[in-house]
């Protein structure tokens, strides 16, 4: 499928905006103009829960996203089925998908406050047990719910105990501190980087089709790291000028009562 749409309608524009998923029939699937954009849709929705969510306190507020994930998810049954359209906006929200974003939550309170002997390399350890439950399923044409949990699982624990490593200083600390800073210019800006090579290697191989992920892996973090140094160089630019201050005069009062108790 091509990255951008080639033919489409006003109404697609306006809801490729809305972050509101549509089904496109010339391509048979629900994506908007812009391909890469369908995760986006995701992320809105999440946010406008976690809004709803950070009205409630710390626990009463997980336990409302996890539940809502969860329903969702349970009802997908729901919106499937004969007599039921193949593609709407119900069975997009209700894939399983939207559990991730339950796992990144405990993923981030397990950060707060790690309690694992070791945790790189029991990280390691676990990024193993991916690598062979990838190796089991490969096979299967259609790897759904629940198999991809056999990856899930692992991938989360993985991210999970890195989180956790914490300490000062340290070469491989800095550099995945600055990669972690880049992650979501990787994410936007690797999809050229894989096209790109799909020109230049081709996979005709598991062997070779190993070389290319491993081969794109490296080079779209690379370029993720340089756009996002880039970014954020040209943003200390143009608020360097910027007293501290000033910065704070634009931030909600509630905001930084929260963020200094004393109310500076």
């Amino acid at each position: 499928m091509a990255l951008v749409a080639k033919e489409w309608r006003f109404i697609d524009l306006g809801l490729s905006l809305a972050f509101v998923p549509y089904f496109d029939a010339t391509h048979g699937v629900m994506k908007p103009i812009l391909s890469v954009g369908w995760t986006l849709n995701y992320e809105m929705f999440f946010y406008a829960v976690f809004a709803v969510a950070m009205l409630l306190p710390l626990r009463a507020g997980v336990s409302f996203i996890t539940a809502v994930f969860v329903i969702l998810v349970g009802s997908h049954l729901l919106f499937v089925g004969p007599g039921n359209p193949a593609h709407t906006a119900a069975l997009f929200f209700t894939e399983h998908i939207v559990l991730l974003f339950v796992i990144g939550i405990f993923i981030g309170l397990f950060a707060t406050n790690p309690r694992i002997p070791y945790p790189f390399i029991v990280a390691c350890f676990m990024f193993g047990l991916m690598c062979v439950a990838y190796a089991c399923v490969r096979s299967l044409d259609d790897i759904s719910f629940p198999t991809d949990l056999l990856m899930w699982v692992p991938a989360a624990c993985v991210v999970m105990l890195c989180s956790g490593e914490g300490g000062e200083g340290g070469v491989f600390a800095k550099w995945a501190e600055k990669f972690g800073d880049a992650s979501y210019s990787t994410y936007i800006f690797n999809v050229f980087v894989v096209a790109a090579l799909a020109k230049v290697m081709p996979v005709s191989s598991y062997a070779t089709g190993l070389v290319f992920v491993l081969v794109a892996l490296v080079a779209s973090n690379l370029l993720g790291l340089l756009i996002s140094r880039w970014i954020r160089t040209r943003c200390s630019r143009t608020y360097a000028g910027f007293s501290t201050e000033t910065l704070e005069a634009y931030e909600p009062k509630r905001l930084r009562l929260r963020v200094c108790p004393l109310g500076r």
